[in-house]
C-alpha cells in the first residue's frame, strides 16, 4: 500500500526481517519520552548520549533497524518503475507540492513513508481485538450488524473478492460499532497532553497559568454523561444513529484519535485496516457456523506448536504428502509451504469451497500457493477424497472432532483410516475435556458456538481418545499408537469467556495416532 510491494508476512505467515520485533524494542523508550518527557527529553538531546539514545539508520537494532530495512523498500520502489501504476502512497508522496508550488524533497517523501508504514500497527490491532470483544459480548448488537452485512452483501454492495473502505463506511450499523468501540476502548488510552498559549487561559473556570501542560485522557473523557448520554459506560452503537445534533456533539469532542492540529494522521489508515479484516470474517460466518470462526480463532496457528511438526516437515520434504481435513482457510498448509514443503504435496477438503476461495482473498497467494482442494464430506464414505486413497501420508485434523458426537467421530475416523495406509498418521489438535464428556451445546444461528456439527459434541480426554482409536482398529482390522498432550487453553490464546459454553473441565487436546498395522 505504501511502496507498491509486500513485505512478505502475509504471504509468509510470520514476522519478516525482524521488522515487529525490533520495532517493539522502541515502545520502552517511546513510552517514557511520551510520559516523562521532563525527565527523557534532557537525556536524550545530551550529545553524549544522543547517539545511543535516538534513532539512526546506523544502528542495527530498534528503530535504527526498522528504518533500514524501509530504506532498502524505497529504493527498490523507486528503481522500479512500473509499480508506479498501482497507485501506492509513495506515487501520492512524490506528486505533493509544498506552500511554494514545488514538489517535495525525495527525503521528505522517505520519511512521510516511514511514518505510515510503522504506524497503525499495535493500536490498529488493539482497536480490532476491543471490537471483537464488544461484538461477542453484546448478542442482539452481533446480530443486527450481521444482518446488515449480509444484507449489504446480497444486494451487490460489497466488492468481492476484497470489500473496499467506502463501501465498508456506507453501512451506518457498522460504522456506529467501529464509533462505539473506539469511544469505549480507544486504542491510546493515556493522556495526550497540550501547553497553554503563553498569555493563559481559563479552563473550566479555572485560571491555566501559559505554558502549564494541559492533559485530557481519551478513556475518561468518552465517559462523559453529559456528552453521552446516562448510560455513557454502556457498548451501545445506537447512540451514534440518534439525534442528528447529540451525534454532531459527540464526535466533536471524540478524542480517541486525538484532537486539533496534532490530531493522529493514520486514522483513517487504521480504520481502512480493520474495517476490511471484519467484514471478511463475517463473510466467513455466514458460509458455516463453525465454533472457531463464531469466536474469531479460525486463523489460531496451532500447528508450527505441535511437538511431531518438524517431523512431520521433514516427511513432506522427503515427498511425503498431507491432507487437511475440514481445512477452513487452510493457514497450517501455508506454515508448512513457508518452512519449505513442497505445495504440490499438499490435499486439503471441506464440506464447501467458499472457506477455500476465502483464504485465497485473504492471503493474496491464489497464483503460487498450490495445494489441491477436494470438496468433500469426510463423514461420507463415497466422497472424492476415494481418488487420494492410499497417497495420504499424514491426516491433518485440527478443531473438527470436537464438533461432533461419538458415534460421527467414529464414523469420520474409520473413514480417515479405509484412506491411509501403513505407516499413516492421524495428528492435530481440538478442545477436549478433562472428564472426557459428551456435551449439549447451542446451536442458534445467532450464538458465537456456532451451529455446524452435532449438537451433542464429546469432548475428550486421554482415555476417551485411546479408546476411540481402539474400537477404530477393532472395527478395520488396523492398529494405531496414540500420544496426546493436554494443557489450559488460555495457552492456546483463548480467554476464558471464550470457553465457558464448553464446561469448566475444558482443556487443549493435541493428539498423534500412529498407523503400526
Amino acid at each position: 500500500m505504501v511502496y507498491g510491494q509486500a513485505t512478505g508476512m502475509v504471504e509468509q505467515g510470520r514476522e519478516v526481517n525482524g521488522l515487529i520485533s525490533e520495532w517493539h524494542r522502541v515502545f520502552t523508550l517511546g513510552g517514557l519520552v511520551a510520559t516523562l518527557p521532563w525527565l527523557i527529553n534532557p537525556l536524550i538531546h545530551n550529545p553524549l548520549l544522543k547517539r545511543f539514545l535516538m534513532p539512526s539508520k546506523r544502528q542495527d537494532w530498534g528503530s535504527g533497524h526498522v528504518m533500514l530495512s524501509h530504506e532498502g523498500f524505497f529504493k527498490r520502489r523507486l528503481q522500479t518503475p512500473h509499480l508506479a501504476r498501482k497507485g501506492n502512497m509513495l506515487d501520492s508522496f512524490l506528486r505533493m507540492k509544498d506552500s511554494k508550488g514545488d514538489h517535495i524533497s525525495v527525503q521528505t517523501a522517505e520519511y512521510e513513508c516511514f511514518v505510515f508504514t510503522v504506524g497503525a500497527q499495535d493500536t490498529t490491532a488493539a482497536f480490532m481485538s476491543a471490537f471483537v470483544d464488544h461484538i461477542l459480548h453484546n448478542p442482539a448488537v452481533k446480530s443486527r450488524l450481521i444482518e446488515e452485512i449480509d444484507r449489504f452483501d446480497r444486494d451487490g454492495r460489497l466488492t468481492k473478492p476484497v470489500v473496499r473502505y467506502d463501501e465498508t463506511t456506507a453501512m451506518p450499523y457498522f460504522m456506529a460499532c467501529c464509533q462505539e468501540t473506539l469511544r469505549l476502548s480507544p486504542s491510546v488510552s493515556m493522556i495526550l497532553p497540550r501547553y497553554a498559549s503563553p498569555g493563559g487561559m481559563f479552563l473550566g473556570g479555572s485560571w491555566v497559568p501559559g505554558h502549564i501542560q494541559v492533559s485530557a485522557n481519551p478513556f475518561v473523557l468518552h465517559r462523559n454523561r453529559e456528552l453521552f448520554g446516562d448510560d455513557a459506560d454502556c457498548y451501545r452503537p445506537e447512540r451514534w444513529l440518534d439525534d442528528p445534533e447529540r451525534v454532531r456533539m459527540m464526535k466533536k469532542y471524540f478524542f480517541a484519535f486525538g484532537y486539533g492540529s496534532r490530531r493522529c494522521i493514520g486514522r483513517h489508515l487504521a480504520m481502512f485496516e480493520g474495517q476490511k479484516f471484519f467484514v471478511q470474517r463475517d463473510r466467513a460466518w455466514s458460509v458455516l457456523q463453525y465454533p472457531c470462526i463464531g469466536q474469531w480463532v479460525f486463523l489460531l496457528p496451532r500447528m508450527p506448536e505441535l511437538p511431531w511438526y518438524e517431523i512431520i516437515l521433514d516427511r513432506l520434504k522427503a515427498g511425503s504428502c498431507i491432507l487437511d481435513v475440514g481445512c477452513c482457510f487452510a493457514q497450517d498448509l501455508r506454515f508448512l509451504a513457508v518452512d519449505g514443503a513442497p505445495a504440490a504435496n499438499m490435499y486439503a477438503c471441506d464440506i464447501t469451497s467458499d472457506f477455500w476461495e476465502l483464504s485465497y482473498d485473504l492471503f493474496r497467494d491464489r497464483h503460487f500457493f498450490g495445494a489441491r482442494f477436494i470438496t468433500a464430506d469426510v463423514l461420507d464414505s463415497t466422497s472424492p477424497l476415494r481418488q487420494i486413497k492410499e497417497e495420504i501420508d499424514v491426516f491433518l485434523v485440527n478443531q473438527v472432532f470436537h464438533l461432533f458426537n461419538k458415534e460421527r467421530q467414529l464414523v469420520m475416523a474409520k473413514n480417515l483410516v479405509a484412506l491411509s495406509h501403513r505407516s499413516s498418521w492421524v495428528v492435530g489438535w481440538h478442545i477436549g475435556s478433562i472428564n472426557g464428556v459428551a456435551r449439549p451445546v447451542h446451536t442458534g444461528t445467532g450464538g458465537e458456538t456456532g451451529s455446524a456439527g452435532s449438537d451433542t459434541k464429546l469432548f475428550h480426554n486421554h482415555e476417551t481418545w485411546r479408546d476411540l482409536w481402539q474400537q477404530v482398529g477393532r472395527e478395520t482390522n488396523t492398529t494405531w499408537s496414540v500420544e496426546t498432550i493436554m494443557g489450559p487453553l488460555w495457552e492456546w490464546g483463548y480467554e476464558k469467556e471464550d470457553t465457558e459454553w464448553m464446561g469448566p473441565a475444558a482443556i487443549g487436546f493435541e493428539f498423534l495416532c500412529r498407523r503400526l498395522v
